[in-house]
């Protein structure tokens, strides 16, 4: 009788300790066009079920001055469940023209990393999209009278 004891016992504990952490990395820049002396902002929020989550693994962005502007956290405690994030932002300085590919950002343990993130830097920010091919631009001047 002592075994299926045992056994109940092993098993209840063994569903009661916490699963592995299921931690993941997701990436944003704003903006993702901008110019020349100008700055974005790369926000990375690193989630999780953990309290305890770890910094995103930044890839080097030789294209780019990259300055930490700090972190802010949420945890929730919800029916025993443990939800958390950590949003680490950082201000990008292009270093020059062109089209850049931020890599995917991951971290110790993640599940998902980031997806790659495109940036283009322009000489003047307010310089106009490129008109997709086989699309004429739009006239410009005053609008034709009705």
């Amino acid at each position: 009788m002592r075994l299926p004891r045992t056994a109940f016992l092993l098993a209840a504990l063994l569903t009661a300790l916490p699963a592995s952490a299921e931690i993941d990395v997701t990436a944003a820049v704003s903006p993702e066009r901008l110019a020349l002396g100008g700055q974005a902002v790369l926000s990375v929020t690193v989630s999780g079920d953990s309290a305890s989550l770890p910094e995103p693994l930044m890839p080097a962005l030789p294209e780019f001055g990259v300055y930490s502007s700090g972190s802010s956290q949420s945890l929730s405690w919800i029916n025993g469940k443990v939800s958390a994030s950590v949003v680490h932002t950082f201000v990008l300085e292009p270093r020059g023209l062109g089209r850049f590919r931020i890599p995917a950002i991951g971290a110790p343990g993640a599940a998902h990393a980031s997806d790659p993130i495109a940036v283009e830097v322009v000489k003047d920010a307010s310089s106009a999209p490129p008109a997709a091919a086989g699309v004429p631009a739009p006239p410009s001047g005053p609008a034709p009278a009705a």
